[in-house]
């Protein structure tokens, strides 16, 4: 599980400085806590195409790093907030995986 409450309002902005919290189940059948410090800035804006459909979005970065390690996510989000689009970090097993709002 992921506690994106302090994120997600700097990832719309576009820019600012956040904490992310991440709870994974050990081997142990416990709660492992992750904390990390993470800032957002805006790359660019691209147009992109989901379904035929074109979305006018600008792209911002989260860099995050905590005491587990670090990781890069970005976000294609419109004028409105709405984010279509994302490339985030899952794990080293797993790795980045692409989401699109269909």
């Amino acid at each position: 599980g992921a506690d994106v409450a302090q994120v997600y309002p700097a990832i719309v902005r576009g820019s600012g400085r956040a904490q992310r919290v991440h709870d994974y189940l050990g081997g142990e059948d416990q709660i492992i806590r992750s904390i990390f410090q993470c800032e957002m800035a805006t790359l660019r804006t691209e147009v992109i195409e989901i379904f035929q459909r074109q979305y006018r979005t600008r792209i911002v970065r989260e860099t995050c790093t905590g005491n587990t390690g670090s990781f890069t996510n970005l976000y294609w989000i419109d004028a409105a907030g709405a984010i279509w689009q994302s490339r985030q970090w899952v794990s080293a097993r797993v790795g980045r995986i692409d989401i699109q709002k269909l």
